[in-house]
């Protein structure tokens, strides 16, 4: 199993609005790649999280050729997320993969 990982830092005033743009654009676009075996969204909880959330997507696959296809259509993305939001959302991704210590 390979996960897909988007770290965000959103400004807690732009919360809804990056809220409408993850469910209208984001989530449709890379779900509708049909590659992926789900899709989950998580709150990091910290201590200091002073004005702003931090919220991760995680897209899961089995195969690790998928995790390009994912990657290329979100770095798209990530560019049209940073023209509207500007510095208010920042974030970075990473890929995780499985792993087993048998």
């Amino acid at each position: 199993m390979f996960i897909f990982n988007t770290t965000f830092s959103v400004k807690s005033s732009r919360l809804d609005e990056w809220n409408k743009w993850i469910n209208e654009e984001y989530l449709p676009e890379v779900g509708a790649l049909m590659i992926t075996n789900g899709v989950e969204i998580f709150e990091v909880m910290m201590a200091d999280q002073d004005d702003s959330r931090t919220l991760s997507i995680q897209w899961r696959c089995m195969i690790p050729d998928h995790l390009e296809t994912i990657n290329n259509k979100a770095s798209e993305l990530h560019g049209r997320l940073s023209s509207v939001f500007g510095e208010d959302c920042l974030y970075f991704s990473t890929v995780l993969k499985e792993y087993s210590t048998e």
